[in-house]
């Protein structure tokens, strides 16, 4: 069995939000890793447990830096990935003709068989980058949902514009906070 992450304390914390996970939890669900806030996100597919799980058993370091895409000559780059602005573009533009059809499933499937940093960079060059980021976490039934993998590769300038206050729904967009991590903060 995968470590338990532990605070300097000895309290069991989330292997999401690092949040202590109750003492009642524990024992309800013996061998939980999260708190009952990200549970309830992985349920309902918002966040992928994959990357979480393989960075626990690998021993790295949750918070580990993640580098945003980047801008390089007519390249968008994240670590060791790199894709030419032109077919990030045409991707994009695939996505665009399906969403417009009316055909979210197929825009849903298009995103999510792409890299994390493909998704990343065709969210950067998205006309709409809140709806091509909704695609990168929609479950088979339809319902919108952030990547936390493919948020953390968002540049600051965009998660910034993308969170902030919206005048006419009177709120800020919660559900993108929720599926940032402590790392994607900083």
């Amino acid at each position: 069995m995968a470590r338990r992450p532990q605070g300097n304390d000895g309290v069991v914390v989330c292997i999401v939000c690092e949040a202590a996970i109750s003492k009642a939890r524990l024992e309800a669900v013996p061998g939980t890793r999260l708190c009952v806030a990200c549970q309830r996100q992985v349920e309902r597919g918002r966040i992928d447990l994959t990357a979480y799980l393989a960075r626990t058993q690998q021993g790295e370091e949750k918070d580990a830096e993640v580098a945003p895409i980047e801008v390089r000559e007519d390249r968008l780059v994240a670590g060791a990935w790199s894709g030419g602005m032109m077919e990030v573009a045409a991707q994009g533009g695939q996505l665009r003709t399906l969403l417009q059809g009316g055909k979210k499933e197929e825009a849903r499937a298009l995103v999510q068989a792409l890299p994390k940093e493909a998704q990343a960079a065709v969210v950067v060059l998205d006309e709409n980058p809140e709806e091509a980021l909704s695609m990168t976490g929609m479950d088979a039934a339809g319902n919108p949902g952030y990547s936390t993998e493919v948020v953390a590769l968002l540049p600051t300038e965009l998660l910034a514009g993308l969170i902030a206050y919206d005048g006419q729904e009177k709120r800020f967009n919660t559900h993108l906070i929720q599926a940032m991590t402590p790392g994607t903060f900083k």
